[in-house]
């Protein structure tokens, strides 16, 4: 059996594939169907045809391809995050706080959307809620550090340089360690095909609040817990809910907790290739 999991190599695969005929293969798409350029699907959707399963990490995308392709069977199979360094929840590191903690995480790119994640720091600080910002951005081309500055005149702004953190460039192994002093993680991404961050946050019990595009309403699970940009006020009302209510950002963290538990450990992930491997493997 051949696993494929790069929509470069399903190509690259698409001209050698005639040297396995007799080997079946998978193809794992870990995008977004409407996010690859005609060209790609010209030359991936014969590939596609001769496949003996296409896998994507949502039913949302899923949904995607039955509908915007006649590629068959398909399937889905969530994606999952490091155990390594996200396996093991340890208690003791998660600290607790008198002002709520918002948390924000990512790379310098538009997907991520940074202007508008401070136009909803801006916006919830003008709603009276006193709360501290811990954000984490990951810069990677020319021109980045100017924009991490814009962002950290931006958010001092409205916090105040005493309730702002400000990391970059953290490692897997710290990342793991951030998310236990946060309380509320912010999501204000215009695109996720899946949404590892959310996930991430959920295995250190952060309750995360999200925009609700590409898979993240799934991963999340919860309406009252995803806003979109034109309604940013039912994101603001529903953090500064949480923040007056201890008792239910709690249960939250809980829900959270127990959805990261139930769906995308590295344990849930393997079981669920096994059962396909053993369907489709010679």
């Amino acid at each position: 059996l051949i696993h494929i999991e790069m929509s470069e190599s399903l190509i690259t695969y698409g001209f050698m594939r005639k040297s396995f005929r007799e080997i079946p293969y998978i193809y794992t798409d870990r995008g977004l169907l409407y996010g690859y350029r005609k060209r790609s699907r010209v030359f991936m959707d014969p590939v596609l045809k001769d496949a003996a399963m296409l896998v994507t990490t949502t039913e949302y995308n899923k949904r995607l391809w039955s509908e915007g392709s006649d590629i068959r069977p398909i399937s889905a199979i969530p994606n999952t995050i490091s155990a390594k360094y996200f396996g093991e929840y340890d208690p003791a590191k998660r600290s607790e706080h008198e002002r709520i903690v918002i948390g924000l995480a990512g790379r310098i790119c538009v997907e991520k959307d940074w202007p508008f994640a401070c136009d909803f720091i801006d916006a919830l600080a003008a709603s009276g809620l006193e709360f501290d910002v811990d954000i984490v951005l990951s810069t990677f081309e020319k021109g980045d550090d100017e924009k991490v500055e814009e962002i950290r005149s931006r958010l001092k702004k409205a916090v105040g340089e005493e309730h702002l953190t400000l990391r970059e460039d953290l490692s897997q192994a710290e990342m793991a360690d951030y998310y236990y002093g946060v309380d509320i993680f912010l999501m204000t991404s215009c695109f996720e095909s899946f949404g590892k961050a959310a996930v991430e946050a959920m295995s250190r019990r952060c309750v995360v609040v999200s925009t609700a595009v590409g898979g993240l309403p799934e991963v999340i699970g919860t309406e009252e817990n995803l806003y979109d940009k034109v309604n940013i006020k039912k994101g603001v009302d529903r953090i500064r809910s949480l923040a007056a209510d201890r008792k239910t950002l709690e249960e939250m963290r809980e829900y959270f907790y127990g959805r990261y538990l139930d769906n995308y450990t590295e344990d849930r992930y393997i079981e669920r290739h096994i059962e396909l491997y053993d369907e489709y493997a010679g």
